[in-house]
């Protein structure tokens, strides 16, 4: 399966980092940056897109925080995965 890079010719957090950079430019001058803390939203827009902490912190909540169990699941998972 082709990833989203591949069929866009961009990845797929460059529109996040877009938004990122536009709020700087638009909150910031060369005297002060102070205007970056505008930019929390888009930030973390762009950290969850890259590294995804809110969706594994979400799955660790659903399955209780017990590793074994998320072990166990990724390995059914691609037991699955395997068979077709």
């Amino acid at each position: 399966m082709a990833n989203f890079h591949d069929l866009t010719g961009v990845s797929r957090c460059f529109p996040f980092w877009q938004d990122l950079i536009a709020c700087y430019v638009m909150n910031t001058n060369a005297e002060s940056d102070s205007g970056k803390l505008k930019c929390l939203g888009p930030r973390d827009d762009y950290y969850e897109c890259l590294h995804h902490t809110k969706e594994v912190g979400d799955l660790l909540s659903v399955l209780g925080g017990n590793w074994g169990e998320i072990q166990r699941t990724i390995q059914q998972l691609r037991a699955k995965h395997n068979q077709y």
